[in-house]
């Protein structure tokens, strides 16, 4: 509504300020890197828990479950929408175990995205243990898929 009324020059001033805003929240590369690592370090904790879950380590709980299945979704979404993986974050060589696959191959790393977060989306929607034991083994798979074809291997 404030474009209608402010007149072009004030909405060309808004775009230009939100290129800028989105510029500014991408972050250096080095940032970006230590970003989508600590991310993926909690993602991998919540994995660990989750283990622990089916294992019977842990009573299953079904909000427990869905919280840190949605927990890993919004850090996915975190993450694709920081840019942590943008092309400035290939010139980083330190601690950077990401393969030049995830830009060469943009097509298949959004797949392996998307396959993730419907692997979530299903682990999440669990209601029982049975239920829980159907659905993380897809998401292990998804990630374990994403990890062998866009990340170096451990050393």
């Amino acid at each position: 509504m404030i474009m209608k009324f402010a007149g072009p020059a004030l909405a060309v001033a808004l775009s230009i300020g939100a290129m800028a805003s989105v510029a500014m929240a991408a972050g250096a590369p080095a940032d970006l890197v230590k970003e989508r690592q600590d991310e993926m370090k909690t993602n991998s904790d919540t994995m660990k828990a989750l283990l622990g879950i089916l294992k019977g380590d842990k009573p299953y709980d079904a909000a427990t479950v869905k919280g840190m299945s949605d927990g890993i979704a919004a850090s996915f979404d975190k993450m694709w929408k920081d840019g942590v993986w943008d092309t400035s974050t290939q010139s980083i060589t330190t601690e950077n175990k990401a393969k030049p696959e995830i830009w060469s191959d943009a097509a298949g790393f959004e797949k392996a995205r998307k396959d993730a977060m419907d692997a979530l989306a299903a682990l999440g929607a669990s209601t029982d243990l049975a239920g829980m034991k159907a659905a993380l083994p897809k998401l292990g798979a998804a990630c374990k898929g994403c990890h062998e074809t866009y990340r170096q291997p451990e050393n």
